[in-house]
């Protein structure tokens, strides 16, 4: 058994950490700053101009796409369960991006609106517009402090150093940013976090294979323990996760993503031609199966690291994403550089997607709401104004929201992320609707969103009642097979 970690070192990884991204983004923000003379435009703040290129863009797809949740849960869902949903998740990305450059792209480009739901306006009424907007932009204000919450909780309770302060700064140092800034440099800043995020992930790999005895040896560990199962044609709804449930799925989720997020049309409207904003899209597909292929490495790394002795199994930790945490308290001096390098990474993926969704939010508040207000046309210098304080006053809430959300009891957490991703569902299926120009709903959007918004309160009520059985023990998932044989002082037990 291994002795319990230095928490002061620890605490020292995570004050380097921050201070080290404090202080790339306060250079890469100044020095923007600097550098323009146009920031006082609305054209500017929220679309970098119109005249962004096509590479930045995609590199900000890629950025809002992969959250920090993600960058927690993928490894440890192959660590728990393999490969099985790799393909599937992949082959739902690119039918989404087809059926986007196909169908979408060409009715909303051209169009140039300044607020996706205007589209809504013009297919249905002013009503239909106000009550979606008013959903995404509720939707995307209470699902925000979970992005930045949960990754602080999980690494405070390890480092032993209270999240509050934490969550405190990190809020003031990104509204400061978007405060200051616009989308250029939100998607520069994104850039930067990318890299941050490839070199970090490659580097904890490498020097997982290295420890473990190589790519081959990795992969001759995760074979024989079932976890580089692809294809799983398994009919069953109820099993943990199949070929065929993760396509319905992650199909529907990347063409909400995609075609009916606000935010990916500010990105895909900043590009100036339709042929560049479709490419972006290609580019963003084979960048995030890239880093997609990353975290599953170190998923598949991390259990040839733990396959004889795995910690949830042997009691060392009591929850699966602990593991990542796990190399912490078993790792040499090394592992430390290692572990800031993550860290860093969580928080440039909460920031990616932190910086871009209240950057949306803003405009989206302005554009469909707040600009109404005004007894004639704004000028640029009032409008930004406008805008800069929604963010000030955006950026405060959510600061608000993450210090309770880390008071918030786990089961209803979950249930009220759920409960925040149906709304996906009500958005994509009402501007689907637009889309395809059916005509017998055309005048019944908002009924049919009230049905819709109905039928997911009834789901939310199954959600509640599916994670109290999971908390309660009620109801177990199973996992691929776990082993203790190589722990220390332990017989040999196998956990499936």
């Amino acid at each position: 058994m291994m002795d319990p970690p230095d928490t002061s070192s620890l605490s020292w990884l995570i004050g380097t950490a921050f201070f080290i991204l404090i202080m790339a983004t306060m250079a890469t923000v100044l020095s923007w700053i600097g550098r323009t003379t146009e920031q006082q435009t609305v054209n500017q703040y929220l679309f970098g101009g119109k005249k962004m290129s096509t590479l930045p863009i995609a590199v900000s797809f890629i950025a809002s796409a992969v959250s920090s949740l993600q960058l927690l849960e993928i490894p440890m869902e192959v660590y728990l369960h393999g490969t099985t949903q790799l393909l599937s998740a992949l082959i739902s990305l690119y039918i989404a991006i087809i059926v986007v450059i196909r169908f979408i792209l060409p009715q909303i480009h051209n169009q140039q609106y300044n607020s996706l739901f205007e589209f809504l306006e013009i297919r249905f009424s002013k009503n239909t517009r106000a009550i979606i907007a008013a959903a995404f932009v509720l939707k995307t204000v209470l699902y925000i402090p979970f992005v930045i919450a949960i990754p602080v909780a999980r690494f405070s309770r390890i480092a032993a150093v209270s999240p509050k302060p934490v969550l405190i700064l990190l809020n003031g140092l990104w509204t400061f940013n978007l405060v200051l800034s616009g989308f250029q440099s939100i998607v520069w800043c994104q850039c930067l976090s990318m890299m941050s995020i490839v070199v970090g992930l490659a580097f904890a790999i490498f020097i997982g294979w290295h420890s473990v005895g190589g790519f081959n040896e990795v992969l001759e560990i995760a074979s024989s323990g079932g976890r580089l199962e692809i294809f799983d044609i398994n009919p069953s709804p109820f099993a943990w996760s199949t070929f065929w449930t993760t396509i319905i799925g992650m199909s529907a989720s990347w063409l909400y993503y995609l075609g009916a997020n606000p935010g990916s049309y500010q990105k895909l409207i900043s590009i100036r031609k339709e042929k560049n904003a479709a490419e972006a899209l290609v580019w963003f597909g084979v960048g995030l199966t890239f880093v997609k292929l990353l975290m599953v490495f170190l998923g598949l790394t991390l259990y040839a690291e733990f396959s004889d002795c795995d910690p949830l199994s042997n009691k060392e930790v009591s929850k699966a994403f602990l593991v990542l945490h796990y190399i912490w308290k078993i790792s040499n001096e090394r592992y430390n550089y290692l572990a800031l390098i993550f860290m860093i990474d969580v928080m440039c993926v909460a920031y990616s997607f932190t910086s871009s969704s209240l950057n949306t939010v803003s405009g989206i508040i302005y554009e469909d709401f707040a600009k109404r207000s005004y007894l004639k046309e704004p000028t640029e210098q009032q409008a930004t104004t406008c805008i800069r304080k929604i963010t000030f006053l955006l950026g405060a809430l959510v600061t608000m929201l993450s210090l309770f959300y880390n008071d918030l009891d786990p089961v209803l957490s979950q249930l009220l992320l759920s409960v925040l991703r149906f709304t996906d569902g009500v958005i994509v299926a009402i501007f689907f609707i637009g889309f395809l120009r059916i005509r017998i709903m055309r005048s019944k959007a908002t009924i049919t969103g009230s049905w819709l918004l109905a039928r997911a309160c009834a789901t939310a009520l199954i959600v509640y009642c599916v994670l109290w059985s999971l908390e309660s023990g009620d109801i177990q998932f199973s996992t691929k097979p776990m082993s203790t044989v190589g722990c220390p002082g332990t017989y040999r037990r196998i956990h499936s």
